[in-house]
C-alpha cells in the first residue's frame, strides 16, 4: 500500500504538552495512518484523500496558542503601556498641528488616518476575531468600530482618546496581574544564591543554577534547602512551611526527604539531591497559585457576559441614533461610551489587586472565585501554632524544687541539651543565651528516644554536677525519679519537660508556643 506524506513547518517551537494535544487532535482522522509532531515540524502519513483544511485549522490553533505562551506577562503590560503612550503622544501631537498649523493638519488626512488605524492594530485584530470564530462582537469589536467610523468620517484624532483609555485600562489590568505574581513569586522565593555542593568529602560554593540531580550537598543552620532530596547524614531541626504548612521545626535524620523552600533551624545535613529548579515541589506550588489566580470570580464571568451583552446594545444604539438624526458625530459619540470595556476591565483590575495585597501580607489565595467567596463568610477558623501564634517554642515558665535556683535547674538542662536540635531544646539554648548566662559543658550525653537527654555534667559556678536527665515524667519514673513535692500539680495539658540531678527532681519547664503580639484577644 502506498502511503502519501505531507509536512507542515511550524514559525514557532510547540512544547511537549501542545506537541502531544495537536498530535492527539489530527489522529482523530482515519485517513492518517501516523502522525509525528515535533518542535517546529508536524509530519503526516496518509491514505486516500489527505483533510488538507481541518489539518490546517487545527496546526494554526497550535501555533497561535504558541505564540501566546510565549509572551509573559511583563511583556504584555510593557506593550499596553507603549501603545497607550503612543495614543496620547500622537493625540497631543495632532492637537498642537491642528492649533498652530491648520493646513498642515488637513494636508496629512491619510497620514492620521494610518496611525490611528495602527494604534488600533489589536483592537480591530481581537474585534474581527471575535465575529469570525466566536460568531459575536466583543468589547473590541466596539472599539474597533468606534475607530474605523472616525476615519470614515474624517476624524480620525476623535478616536485616539477611546484608544489611550482602552490601552491605559489594559495596562492597570496586566500590571495588577502582575504585580499580583511578583508579590506569590517573592512569597515562595528561595532567596538563596548559592549552595555548599560536596565532592569528594569537600564543600565547595556554587551557584544554586549548578546543582543537579544526582549531586550532594550540604545544608547548615539558617540556610534554605533549595533542592527536593534526600538526607544521607546528619541530623537536623527544619522548618518547612512554605510546603507543609507546619511551623513546627521537623526532624530530618538520615533518609528522611527534604524540600526546596525548607530552613534548616538547627543542625547540619548532608543530602542527595534529588530534583532542582522546576521540578522541586516549591516550583510547582508558585506554578499552581500564578495558574490559580487566572481562575475568573462568579462576578467576573457576570460582568464578561454583562460587557458581550452590551455590545449589541451600543451598535443598536448607534442604528437608532443615526436614523434619527442622521448625525455620524452623535453616531461617534455613542460608540465612544464603551460600557463593556470598563464593565470588563474593571473586575479583573479589582480580583488582581486583591489577590497582590494579601499575597503582599503573607496571605496566598489560590484564585479569585475565593475573594468573592469571603463576602458571604460568617465564620473563620484558623490554625493555631504559627498563624495565631509564634510558632517557635519558648520557655513560658518554671517550677523548682525547694532550695535548687532556676538559673542551676536551666543550665544543668541546657548542659545535657546542648547538641540537640529538638526545637524543646532549642527552647532552652535561647532562654539560656538571652539571659546571658554560660552553658556549661558536659563530658558526655546519649539520647533517649521518646524519653528524653542523659547526660553526665561536671561541677560548675558553685552548682553541684552529676547525671541529668531531662524529658519526661515518664523517663524520670523509669529510673525512679518520683515528683515528691507536686511541682506539676494545675499544669495537667502544658508541655512540660522535668529535669533531675541524680535521683531528685529539679523541676520542670513549660514550653509554649506563645500568642503572636499584634493578635486581639
Amino acid at each position: 500500500m502506498m502511503y502519501g506524506r505531507m509536512n507542515y513547518r511550524l514559525p514557532v517551537a510547540l512544547a511537549r504538552e501542545q506537541r502531544a494535544q495537536l498530535a492527539a487532535q489530527l489522529r482523530r482522522y482515519r485517513t492518517l495512518k501516523a502522525v509525528l509532531v515535533d518542535e517546529r515540524q508536524v509530519r503526516i502519513w496518509y491514505v486516500g484523500t489527505l483533510p488538507a483544511r481541518e489539518l490546517q485549522q487545527y496546526i494554526i490553533a497550535a501555533v497561535q496558542a504558541a505564540q501566546a505562551a510565549a509572551v509573559t506577562p511583563a511583556d504584555r503590560l510593557a506593550e499596553y503601556r507603549r501603545d497607550a503612550i503612543a495614543s496620547l503622544a500622537v493625540f497631543a501631537a495632532m492637537q498642537i498641528i491642528k492649533r498652530t498649523s491648520p493646513e498642515l493638519f488637513l494636508a496629512t488626512k491619510f497620514l492620521r488616518s494610518g496611525l490611528v488605524l495602527a494604534l488600533a492594530r489589536k483592537f480591530i485584530q481581537n474585534g474581527v476575531t471575535g465575529l469570525v470564530r466566536d460568531r459575536q462582537p466583543n468589547a473590541d469589536t466596539l472599539t474597533a468600530t468606534a475607530v474605523i467610523a472616525s476615519v470614515l468620517a474624517g476624524k480620525p484624532e476623535s478616536s485616539l482618546t477611546l484608544l489611550t483609555l482602552s490601552n491605559g485600562a489594559e495596562m492597570l489590568t496586566s500590571y495588577a496581574a502582575e504585580r499580583a505574581r511578583t508579590q506569590i513569586s517573592g512569597l515562595l522565593s528561595l532567596d538563596q544564591r548559592y549552595v555548599w555542593r560536596v565532592e569528594n568529602g569537600v564543600e565547595t560554593k556554587v551557584p544554586v543554577e549548578a546543582v543537579r540531580a544526582g549531586d550532594t550537598i550540604a545544608a547548615h543552620t539558617g540556610e534554605k534547602i533549595v533542592i527536593d532530596g534526600r538526607v544521607l547524614a546528619g541530623s537536623a531541626a527544619v522548618n518547612q512551611a512554605s510546603i507543609t504548612g507546619e511551623s513546627n521545626p521537623a526532624m530530618k535524620h538520615k533518609d528522611s526527604p527534604v524540600y526546596a523552600g525548607s530552613v534548616v533551624e538547627a543542625g547540619e545535613l548532608i543530602i542527595a539531591v534529588e530534583k532542582v529548579g522546576s521540578d522541586t515541589s516549591l516550583a510547582h506550588i508558585v506554578h499552581l497559585v500564578e495558574e490559580a489566580q487566572n481562575r475568573k470570580a462568579p462576578v467576573q464571568n457576570f460582568a464578561d457576559q454583562m460587557a458581550n451583552f452590551l455590545v449589541p446594545v451600543s451598535f443598536l444604539g448607534a442604528a437608532i441614533v443615526y436614523g434619527a438624526t442622521r448625525d455620524w458625530q452623535r453616531v461617534l459619540n455613542l460608540l465612544f461610551i464603551d460600557f463593556s470595556c470598563g464593565l470588563k476591565l474593571s473586575t479583573a483590575t479589582a480580583i488582581s489587586a486583591a489577590i497582590s495585597a494579601a499575597a503582599k501580607r503573607g496571605i496566598l489565595v489560590k484564585g479569585g472565585n475565593y475573594i468573592e467567596a469571603l463576602a458571604e463568610t460568617d465564620t473563620v477558623v484558623l490554625d493555631k501554632t504559627g498563624t495565631l501564634t509564634v510558632g517557635i517554642p519558648q520557655i513560658a515558665f518554671t517550677r523548682t524544687a525547694q532550695g535548687v535556683d532556676e538559673k542551676e535547674m536551666i543550665l544543668l538542662a541546657a548542659s545535657a541539651e546542648q547538641h540537640s536540635v529538638h526545637p524543646l531544646a532549642v527552647a532552652i539554648q535561647k532562654y539560656v543565651k538571652a539571659h546571658d548566662w554560660q552553658t556549661p559543658q558536659h563530658t558526655s550525653s546519649e539520647t533517649v528516644v521518646a524519653r528524653g537527654m542523659l547526660a553526665e555534667v561536671p561541677a560548675f559556678e558553685g552548682y553541684a554536677g552529676g547525671t541529668v536527665r531531662v524529658g519526661s515524667k515518664k523517663f524520670l519514673r523509669e529510673n525512679g525519679i518520683a515528683d515528691s513535692e507536686q511541682l506539676d500539680t494545675g499544669l495537667e495539658g502544658k508541655n512540660l519537660l522535668y529535669v533531675a540531678r541524680d535521683k531528685k527532681l529539679l523541676g520542670v519547664i513549660g514550653i509554649e508556643d506563645t500568642i503572636r503580639p499584634a493578635i486581639r484577644r
